[in-house]
């Protein structure tokens, strides 16, 4: 009802008093009325609602005078702010939603942190917390989705028991990034590769470029292996697989790998010695018969080739050394596509052999005589004696060459050409020969040597040669002299031939 002061209706709501609890949480009103009234809360504490309103009626005693007091049999009652949080998953490029996501929500109360539990995003991207009470909380990620960093930062929330809280976070998938080089740290395109996980599943496949290759999504702490497949043209493949870790903060994987170009080795040796022969020139063909290398052996005996393509490839000496026949043979090799080398990667070389048989006009062998081997320009070759075979040799010590017991003078080395040979004594009793000229070619190996024979005329008295080369005619110890006998012969025979004549005069007169 209605209440009334000095005459004056109050209207309803009026507010008749004001109170604050105190430290008991009580506090009072004095009303002057009887009459039917409600306690309306007009604020409270920022982590509660305010209450509904309270109705309470207040009366007088009988004798009129005294006030009653009005005691609340329930006490007012003030619900606790509440609230929740939902958390948004999504790929920080695409907006995909990224399920798998695991978060820890916590408190901080007089300084000690409160564990509110680990919460994981749905299928939905979704994370949600609900009836969280008014309050300060912390939401931290510690496991990313897979393929993803994990988003380190920590977000401070506050419910407020207004709404509920929206919350996008992001991620960002994990960077391997992979670089293929050569010892010059170029990039090198066409590399094919495979990463592995520690399941020995293939988890990605792709092939170098002229940038660094970059492979996203790999689960961060996870230990994979990068196998080559294929090396970029003209290298060889890289033999041991490369195992990384992926980072957990976040920062990229850098992995560098070097490749060793194609290397092809080709050996040029003596026949004879299988010692190494330098200077000879080699051409290389590829499989369309387009010249891929040409080049000359160096002081090991060698060409080396770097960088051939895979494919099939053919060669063979142009040029021989100096004192050698040509291999007319043709060798192959292949480089498959690994960069491996497979084929004939030697060619011998037969030197050239001359030899000079000694013989009189009757085909005796003549042992002890000596030549010298002279070219078209006059130059004399020099040699060294190696068991008995003369090897040409600049700084050999030997110019003059001599028959040995079986008649023969074995030489090798000789460059491919024409040359004198000239005797410079002959054996005992036989005269010197003319000179003789022979070419050594390209037939002319140790399989197959040149061979002459030179013969001596025996000398009717013995002769001996100056260093002039001059013919000396001796007379034997003992002998009558040639002209003497001669001399004889005629006087005995003049006289015969005149007594035959007398005798036959004798006979005609008697």
């Amino acid at each position: 009802m209605p209440l009334t002061l000095n005459n004056v209706t109050l209207p309803a709501d009026t507010c008749v008093g004001i109170t604050a609890l105190d430290q008991n949480y009580a506090g009072s009103f004095s009303i002057d009325l009887a009459g039917e009234y409600y306690i309306k809360e007009l604020s409270t504490h920022e982590a509660y609602h305010p209450s509904e309103n309270s109705p309470v009626t207040a009366t007088y005693r009988p004798d009129g005078d005294t006030k009653e007091v009005v005691t609340l049999i329930e006490p007012i009652k003030n619900e606790l702010k509440r609230g929740g949080i939902n958390v948004i998953k999504v790929d920080s490029e695409t907006g995909q939603a990224l399920p798998g996501a695991i978060f820890r929500l916590y408190t901080i109360k007089d300084e000690k942190t409160s564990d509110l539990g680990l919460f994981t995003s749905d299928k939905n991207r979704k994370v949600s917390i609900t009836n969280l009470e008014y309050g300060r909380y912390f939401l931290e990620e510690i496991t990313p989705p897979k393929g993803y960093t994990v988003d380190d930062r920590i977000t401070e929330l506050t419910i407020d028991g207004i709404k509920d809280l929206i919350l996008e976070i992001t991620n960002t998938k994990t960077v391997t990034e992979i670089s293929k080089t050569n010892d010059s740290e170029e990039l090198l395109p066409g590399a094919a590769f495979l990463i592995k996980d520690r399941h020995d599943q293939v988890v990605s496949r792709f092939t170098s470029s002229q940038e660094p290759s970059v492979v996203r999504g790999l689960i961060a702490g996870e230990v994979y292996t990068l196998i080559e497949e294929i090396p970029p043209s003209g290298y060889v493949l890289s033999p041991d697989p490369v195992t990384f870790t992926v980072n957990e903060d976040g920062t990229i994987n850098r992995i560098q790998l070097q490749n060793e170009q194609t290397r092809v080795v080709i050996n040029k040796r003596d026949a004879l010695t299988n010692l190494p022969l330098s200077g000879a020139e080699i051409c290389v063909w590829d499989e369309m018969d387009n010249i891929a290398y040409e080049g000359s052996t160096d002081k090991s005996g060698q060409i080396k080739i770097l960088g051939l393509i895979p494919g099939n490839y053919t060669y063979k000496e142009v040029r021989s050394p100096e004192g050698y026949i040509e291999n007319k043979s043709k060798f192959s090799f292949t480089i498959d596509d690994k960069g491996e080398v497979i084929g004939d990667l030697e060619i011998l070389n037969e030197p050239t052999e001359l030899i000079i048989r000694k013989t009189d006009e009757k085909g005796h062998i003549l042992a002890g005589a000596q030549f010298k081997i002279t070219d078209t320009k006059g130059w004399t070759y020099r040699f060294r004696l190696e068991e008995g075979i003369y090897m040409a040799d600049p700084n050999g010590e030997h110019t003059h060459l001599k028959t040995d017991a079986e008649g023969q003078i074995r030489v090798r080395y000789l460059p491919q050409q024409t040359y004198h040979i000239n005797e410079t004594k002959s054996p005992d009793g036989y005269a010197l020969a003319g000179e003789v000229s022979v070419e050594i070619s390209e037939n002319s190996g140790f399989s197959t040597p040149l061979c002459i024979e030179i013969e001596n005329q025996r000398l009717s008295s013995e002769k001996t040669t100056d260093s002039n080369n001059a013919i000396q005619v001796l007379p034997r110890t003992g002998e009558v002299p040639p002209i003497l006998l001669n001399l004889l012969f005629f006087v005995t025979g003049t006289v015969l031939i005149l007594i035959a004549v007398l005798k036959k005069i004798r006979e005609k007169y008697k």
